[in-house]
């Protein structure tokens, strides 16, 4: 790797490990080693594009279906015991196509772009301090984030998003997804898991008739 290279005149710095050794490997951002007027873009920039040009490698992916195991293990009992899950599969297409493509690009790379690849410092050259710190502060952003979405967005889901049961669920998945970017380094896997964990509340276990019942009331 090259010598370490200023990204702008305050001494920001990339470590020659920024960019791990992977025969899928990207090449750099063409923005990466140019002098800005908005260094915090830049800066942002930087890590938005290492997160998204590293491929995650076979073990990442394995590691990926652990965590997924892990959070049906945690989460499945937890939700039917409480009454949130029930099995409920939808089968129209009309439906199933659309719910499925939406929910890849939000939640699933919207959220993971904006409370792991951007809010997290990069975990290849990250302190083990700094990783945990800003992983345990994005955690609770991103569950936060939700009931603050249906206060002042969605208001028609806030039965949902204020529930207890779902920011507890919410809280589960925000840790898988932040282990597996830690694990990774990369945006794909919690995406995938962000994205699977989603369609098949929404799909199969209920997720998608609780959610037009609400949408189905009068605003309060």
């Amino acid at each position: 790797m090259a010598a370490l290279v200023p990204l702008f005149p305050f001494a920001l710095r990339l470590s020659p490990f920024a960019f791990r050794l992977s025969p899928f490997a990207f090449r750099p951002s063409p923005f990466a080693f140019r002098p800005s007027p908005f260094p915090m873009f830049l800066f942002l920039y930087n890590r938005l594009w290492l997160a998204l040009s590293t491929l995650p490698t076979l073990a990442d992916w394995l590691a990926a279906g652990g965590l997924l195991a892990a959070f049906a293990l945690v989460g499945l009992p937890f939700g039917f015991w409480t009454g949130f899950f029930r099995v409920e599969r939808v089968k129209a297409w009309n439906i199933v196509v659309p719910t499925t493509l939406v929910a890849l690009v939000y939640p699933g790379i919207f959220e993971e772009i904006l409370f792991r690849a951007l809010l997290l410092p990069r975990p290849d050259i990250a302190s083990p301090q700094s990783l945990w710190t800003w992983a345990i502060f994005g955690l609770i952003v991103f569950v936060v984030f939700h009931p603050l979405n249906a206060w002042l967005v969605m208001t028609d889901r806030r039965e949902t998003f204020y529930s207890p049961v779902f920011l507890t669920l919410a809280g589960l998945l925000g840790v898988v997804c932040t282990l597996s970017y830690v694990q990774s380094a990369s945006l794909w896997p919690p995406v995938v898991l962000h994205w699977l964990m989603v369609i098949i509340w929404l799909l199969v276990l209920g997720g998608y008739g609780r959610l037009a019942v609400e949408d189905a009331k009068p605003p309060t």
